[in-house]
């Protein structure tokens, strides 16, 4: 993450949101591992969930006292409540009573007493709430936790790293808000819920942050349902957005604005579409990644394939075959698409996307290098979309005036509603081109796919209105859109050669 350094343990993001970050003494990293990679982290950064420099300020005070008293008792051999001996001793002790028999005698009165001594010392240093939650998880080793639920849940799921970083975020959250390390799910009353919830609500955070907090947690319950979880608690809350009410966001409400699951969201009007394509590069010298004639090349492949923005920025050539006719057959990798379904073949042929993806596969001398190779890894998963993704959305709403109801994916939106107003008579090699799940098991298990030449009827003939295919063409390589050149995939190269030698 890029942030422009202040003064006194304060940075700012790209977008303008405020953040902590301090420095970890070297000897003490070990204790700060990365929830990700489980590598030492070397400085702590936390969002303070504000724009304004001033909130910014009063927040970062009690920030730096805990984390200090944190480092010193790190220092001194002090016990910290993050290395409490006492909640050290529970996923012991819950082993150990999970593997009690009857005839062990003095040794289950030995484990008895090492749990009442665990509960006292967690009363002791964390309270009576505290201790009550870690002695039902210890005498109750039958029942799974909701960390252990989650590691379950994770190992089950077919999601990946953002996805999966979602759950994590999720469940951290609320146990947090409970003030304990761990617990039960029946430690989560009803009460507790909507009391969470209520928190969640008078929270700084966006309407689909706060979504993918209780859809992280209704998804745990629904999958430890069956395992002999209550009813989930998570379901039927009504949560609030408190920026609902702008009619233009400013460019700090641009984070994350290009995530599938943002409110709101649907496809652009024609006049929009042109909007986007016909803005000009700005006018100041400063140098840029990420450029006006990349992103018209990235919204026309959106456009026109209706591909997601990480399956079009991960595209390599060796994922690019020439087909007769001038068609191209782009490959979707299990690697890269989002959902199982969404490994797929697309058979390409609108001039303007077959231009674009010529031209860069003959500027990407590796075949299993990013044809888009400027748009750099991130995030917690290290996806190109990812910074690519936030100038985008920093654009659209500073340079382009769109509200949160557009974003990048909106692409998709756009060119689902062609395939559905051009009334091609196959629905279902539509949404296999779409990459979306097949509903029955015939076509979703069985079958192996539309083929080719089925997917070629999906797109053969799908144009915008001519206003749209105007624009469209600002997208072109200028290369290409000067001259007529021979198509610059190897195998089209190699075709053009035999036929002046012959």
């Amino acid at each position: 993450m890029a942030f422009k350094k202040t003064p006194s343990y304060l940075w700012q993001g790209r977008t303008g949101a405020w953040f902590f970050k301090l420095g970890i003494p070297a000897p003490l990293r070990k204790h700060y591992l990365d929830a990700v990679t489980g590598k030492p982290k070397s400085h702590i950064v936390q969002s303070l969930g504000t724009h304004k420099h001033a909130d910014a300020e009063k927040l970062k005070g009690p920030l730096l006292a805990h984390y200090r008293a944190e480092f010193r008792g790190y220092s001194s051999g002090v016990v910290t409540k993050e290395i409490n001996p006492g909640q050290l001793l529970v996923p012991l002790l819950r082993e150990e009573v999970r593997q009690l028999r009857p005839q062990d005698g003095d040794l289950s009165l030995a484990i008895a007493g090492a749990v009442e001594q665990a509960y006292k010392q967690i009363k002791r240093d964390e309270g009576q709430g505290a201790a009550t939650v870690a002695l039902r998880r210890m005498v109750h080793p039958d029942k799974t936790s909701i960390k252990e639920a989650l590691e379950l849940l994770i190992a089950a799921s077919p999601n990946k790293g953002q996805t999966v970083e979602t759950y994590r975020l999720a469940c951290r959250a609320l146990l947090e808000f409970l003030k304990v390390a761990d617990c039960l799910p029946d430690d989560v009353t009803e009460k507790q819920a909507v009391a969470y919830v209520d928190s969640l609500n008078a929270a700084e955070m966006s309407l689909s942050v706060k979504k993918k907090r209780l859809g992280g947690l209704n998804q745990l319950w629904r999958h430890m349902r069956r395992r002999g979880w209550p009813t989930s608690p998570w379901k039927d809350h009504e949560l609030t957005d408190a920026r609902k009410a702008r009619k233009v966001p400013t460019s700090k409400d641009g984070e994350g604005a290009d995530e599938e699951g943002s409110e709101n969201v649907r496809p652009f009007t024609d006049d929009e579409v042109i909007k986007v394509f016909e803005l000009p590069t700005p006018d100041d010298k400063r140098h840029r990644t990420y450029t006006r004639p990349l992103f018209r090349e990235l919204y026309a492949l959106g456009f026109i394939t209706g591909m997601r923005l990480n399956e079009i920025a991960s595209l390599r050539p060796m994922d690019i075959t020439a087909l007769e006719e001038g068609w191209l057959l782009v490959s979707i990798p299990k690697a890269v698409a989002k959902t199982e379904a969404g490994t797929r073949k697309l058979p390409v042929c609108h001039p303007v996307a077959v231009a674009i993806l010529n031209a860069r596969v003959a500027n990407q001398k590796s075949p299993k290098g990013r044809i888009f190779s400027e748009c750099s890894l991130g995030g917690h998963d290290q996806k190109p979309s990812w910074h690519v993704s936030k100038a985008m959305s920093r654009e659209r709403i500073t340079r382009l005036e769109f509200t949160r109801e557009v974003n990048f994916h909106s692409t998709r939106r756009s060119f689902a509603t062609l395939m559905e107003q051009a009334q091609k008579a196959d629905t279902l090699a539509q949404q296999r081109y779409m990459g979306h799940d097949i509903p029955t098991m015939m076509h979703r298990v069985y079958s192996g796919g539309a083929g080719t030449v089925k997917l070629k009827q999906v797109v053969a003939k799908l144009r915008y209105s001519q206003p749209v295919e105007k624009a469209l063409k600002l997208a072109e390589p200028v290369a290409v859109a000067l001259s007529d050149p021979a198509p610059c995939l190897p195998e089209a190269r190699l075709a053009s050669r035999r036929k002046v030698t012959g």
